[in-house]
């Protein structure tokens, strides 16, 4: 806050300046750029550095759990680095999916299980190859005035991460190390075989075991994670370099994920005007699972089902196989289950202040997933020695390529009248293509590489290909600090969509009230440092249909009499439409005590 101070003849003046609430704030990233926290008229949670360095999970949805309003997140299995279902203020749609879109440094990152080998819910994360540890903030857009400006894929709310960079100061080195033990808190109580045989109204058997199954499947699990960072810069040039090795052992038998990160961020100022950036991210994991509970083959259900009777091995060493249910040993720590994920995410950018107050920016990303999925059920296995072994081999190739072009004009009128303009153009360019094949008949336990099976029982390729391109602008204006108003649309263009709805439009508008900033209010001497009133209103879409839904299509491998065939498997429908949701907010936020 300004302050005069007669000098009065004074050769030596001390001053102590205080700081200027009303002006001054956390600056949190919103959609295409950052935004004061005291400025902000929808509704976003937040959540920065220091929350994310204290939290001992490996995971992004690990790190938001708990710790932003509204942002509810659950897991279908305690499989380490299975998916998590993220649901941001409920579910929205019945068939369109309810996850949110995830920008990474302001690339939209591709995310969901691309996982061909069915394991009952327990799905891979494309997201758990993210190292948190280069997680500088993340903020979760919630209500439309927030999100539209994402448009076609704001309906389920969008979570923005921010990496790590470098700073103008001297060359930090930093080494984090973390260890942890997983239990399960409370396993089911299973009865013995003197009270199995209780139950049944039977008689104990000479030479019967006395196994308790759950504690066969179930240990204590450990958990480790290292890190060495560096970063640092000069008047032009800044930089973050990380390297992270976590490993995660699973409480089931069978389970484990390893995943290895690289990054690295530069930031350079070619000149007072132009500035141009990279970050690329590279990454390896190791998924192991086994089948989940709604499968016979499962290590859990058969450890629940099986008699205790039966013991784990027989004498020569072999597994015993003589139980009504499949032995969960054998399934633990015989199948195969391997997903091995390289993950690459890259983005270059380019800033030059055209004017004082009109400034460029242009930004292309990719992101690059290669899946591999190999799994085995040798004879050693039940389910494996009814086929003399099964093997898949399962490929899934994603690459998502985006461009961001982006013109800001800000500028200050008269002292109160403050004015920021956004106008932008982007596209998107998804590609996949996987394959898949299983094959039964191997000639012994040793040989599981699907070209080793004698018979191949399914096999298939699939490509997909589509394309996303958008127009959207931005309004935002405060009278003083005070009054508070923001406009936005998006107009989005898909190739999911019919020929007569392949744009749709997405608007919104919010408002806030800064009461605390009243001369009436300061006068009050309170205690309340921010009270501010919001509300807003928008549209937002949802375009989690499957590809090319509205065309006329016809399938292969309708063969008949060893004749190759086609079929028609999907009717046309040319006005196929945007999923719409609309939302309306009103909220206030209050801060006590200089925000304490």
């Amino acid at each position: 806050i300004t302050r005069q101070i007669p000098v009065n003849g004074q050769s030596l003046i001390d001053v102590a300046l205080e700081m200027e609430i009303a002006r001054l704030g956390e600056v949190v990233v919103v959609g295409y750029g950052t935004e004061s926290s005291r400025l902000i008229s929808g509704s976003l949670g937040f959540v920065g550095e220091g929350e994310i360095r204290d939290v001992p999970l490996r995971t992004v949805d690990g790190v938001l759990q708990g710790r932003s309003a509204g942002v509810q997140i659950s897991q279908s299995s305690g499989t380490p680095g299975a998916a998590s279902s993220v649901r941001i203020r409920g579910n929205s749609s019945i068939t369109a999916g309810n996850e949110p879109l995830y920008v990474i440094d302001g690339i939209p990152m591709t995310t969901g299980n691309f996982g061909q080998v069915g394991f009952s819910g327990q799905g891979i994360s494309a997201l758990s190859d993210i190292n948190p540890n280069d997680i500088e903030s993340i903020t979760v857009l919630k209500d439309a005035s927030a999100a539209a400006i994402y448009g076609a894929r704001a309906t389920n709310g969008v979570i923005l991460i921010t990496t790590r960079r470098g700073s103008r100061q001297q060359t930090q080195i930093n080494f984090n190390a973390s260890l942890g033990m997983q239990q399960v808190v409370k396993l089911q109580e299973m009865l013995n075989t003197e009270q199995w045989h209780d139950y049944r109204g039977t008689t104990p058997q000479v030479g019967e075991a006395d196994t308790d199954w759950l504690n066969e499947v179930f240990s204590t699990a450990p958990m480790s994670s290292y890190e060495l960072s560096a970063s640092g810069g000069a008047q032009k040039t800044r930089f973050f370099i990380s390297g992270n090795y976590f490993a995660q052992d699973g409480v089931l038998l069978g389970t484990s994920f390893e995943r290895l990160n690289g990054r690295i961020n530069l930031d350079h100022e070619i000149s007072t005007r132009a500035t141009v950036g990279a970050s690329l991210g590279v990454s390896y994991s190791l998924n192991n699972r086994v089948e989940g509970d709604q499968s016979l083959n499962g290590v859990l259900p058969n450890a629940l089902t099986m008699p205790p009777i039966y013991p784990v091995f027989n004498q020569d060493g072999s597994y015993n196989e003589d139980g009504p249910y499949a032995n969960p040993v054998a399934i633990g720590r015989e199948a195969i289950n391997e997903a091995h994920s390289y993950r690459t995410i890259g983005n270059a950018f380019f800033d030059y202040r055209i004017l004082d107050k009109l400034t460029f920016s242009t930004k292309w990303g990719f992101d690059l997933l290669s899946l591999r999925e190999h799994s085995y059920d040798p004879p050693t296995t039940r389910q494996g020695a009814r086929s003399n072994g099964i093997g898949i081999a399962a490929q899934n190739n994603v690459l998502n390529i985006v461009s961001n072009n982006l013109l800001r004009y800000s500028n200050s009128f008269a002292g109160v009248h403050n004015l920021e303009a956004l106008a932008g153009y982007s596209f998107e360019l998804f590609q996949r293509r996987n394959q898949f094949q299983r094959g039964i008949d191997f000639p012994g336990e040793y040989f599981q590489y699907i070209s080793e099976a004698a018979t191949i029982t399914d096999a298939y390729a699939r490509a997909v290909d589509r394309a996303i391109n958008s127009y959207f602008g931005q309004i935002k204006y405060n009278f003083d600090y005070r009054y508070i108003f923001s406009l936005s649309g998006r107009m989005d263009g898909s190739s999911k969509f019919g020929i007569n709805n392949a744009y749709g439009f997405f608007p919104a508008a919010s408002a806030a009230w800064r009461i605390s900033e009243e001369s009436f209010f300061k006068n009050l001497n309170s205690p309340v440092s921010e009270l501010r009133l919001r509300a807003s209103f928008g549209l937002t879409g949802n375009d989690g249909i499957p590809d090319f839904a509205f065309l006329n299509l016809y399938g292969g491998g309708y063969n008949y009499l060893g004749q190759a065939g086609i079929a028609p498997v999907q009717l046309p429908n040319d006005d196929l439409k945007w999923e719409t949701t609309s939302q309306r907010n009103l909220g206030f936020d209050l801060g006590l005590w200089n925000d304490r």
